[in-house]
């Protein structure tokens, strides 16, 4: 039985230094997800909503499953913010200093700081900072955040972190959902999300974009130890004879991961005009996710992660992919 830990109360301190900040300069990692969105434009409406001057900062480009959040047209581009005296930067769903966007690392760095994260593979890098791993999201922890504030929640700052939950949990499918985080969904509904919208608009659609990237990385599938291990690929020229970029295959390691009897999923795909090589990373038990990209310089959970290969995707896709069979060998498991 998978007993789960209870929720981690939120700091006082975390609290009391939101509501002393005179503006909260909240900002994610680089290519934001779901619980990116839903954490730092949540936080900027509730603060908002009690007279505080908050900002979102970076989160670009928007890819269009997010369009439909309110909030998302008052992002400040990373490039025109400009700190003020008494700014504080959130750091949220991030796990290290070095995920959020570059231009705004020395800020972080320089002003008061706080991270809100639920990333096992944080260790801390700032001042003050709310770190829960057994949360299902950082949207979970923001709604913890706003309900022990007093905050009032709106529907705008609901349907932000609804959004958050449900694609950081597989729309609660994940072991990382906990009684808490079914807590959290229901307040959310009672307070109006509406949730068939808002799933229409994260998985009701794609692009022709989209489909054909899909396409390609299907041809590039390649199984291991008995089609245990599933690797695909997308590679700078795919991206541009489909005319699309990285963000077009947001979730793509999915391709793999729900191939039948695959226990580890990754798909890596060219970065910064191929100069680089990203990876996402799926694992079932007992295989460790996050332990394996910590590796590699990267991080995240047990079941999901990510790293950066400092190489083009040919050599990066070959050395990741014997790493990968030797962690698999590794660890203790059942043969087909």
């Amino acid at each position: 039985m998978n007993i789960l830990s209870p929720p981690l109360p939120v700091p006082e301190n975390v609290i009391a230094a939101l509501n002393a900040a005179k503006r909260v300069v909240a900002v994610a990692h680089v290519k934001p997800d779901g619980d990116a969105y839903g954490s730092v434009l949540a936080l900027v409406q509730a603060l908002r909503a009690v007279g505080r001057s908050a900002i979102a900062v970076g989160l670009t480009p928007i890819i269009k499953p997010y369009q439909c959040l309110d909030g998302v047209s008052d992002i400040v581009p990373t490039e025109q913010y400009a700190p003020l005296d008494g700014d504080v930067v959130v750091v949220c769903d991030c796990g290290a200093l070095d995920r959020i966007p570059s231009v705004l690392q020395p800020f972080a760095q320089r002003l008061p700081s706080i991270c809100i994260d639920h990333h096992k593979t944080n260790a801390g890098f700032t001042p003050l900072a709310y770190i829960d791993p057994a949360a299902s999201s950082t949207s979970e922890m923001m709604w913890r955040v706003i309900t022990a504030a007093g905050w009032p929640l709106s529907r705008a700052a609901a349907e932000a972190l609804w959004v958050g939950v449900i694609t950081d949990t597989g729309r609660f499918a994940y072991d990382c959902v906990s009684p808490d985080t079914l807590r959290c969904a229901a307040d959310l509904v009672a307070h109006g999300v509406r949730t068939s919208f808002l799933n229409d608009c994260v998985y009701g659609s794609t692009s022709e974009v989209r489909l054909r990237l899909y396409a390609r990385a299907i041809e590039s599938l390649q199984r291991f130890e008995e089609g245990r291990i599933a690797v695909i690929s997308l590679s700078q020229s795919d991206y541009d004879a489909c005319g699309g970029t990285n963000f077009d295959s947001e979730n793509f390691v999915d391709i793999a991961r729900f191939i039948e009897d695959v226990q580890i999923a990754a798909f890596l795909y060219a970065g910064e005009k191929g100069k680089v090589t990203r990876v996402s990373l799926r694992t079932q038990p007992p295989y460790d996710a996050g332990e394996f990209c910590l590796g590699y310089g990267g991080g995240g959970h047990a079941r999901a992660a990510g790293a950066t290969l400092h190489e083009p995707l040919p050599q990066a896709r070959e050395k990741f992919t014997q790493d990968l069979i030797q962690f698999f060998n590794h660890e203790p498991h059942e043969k087909m």
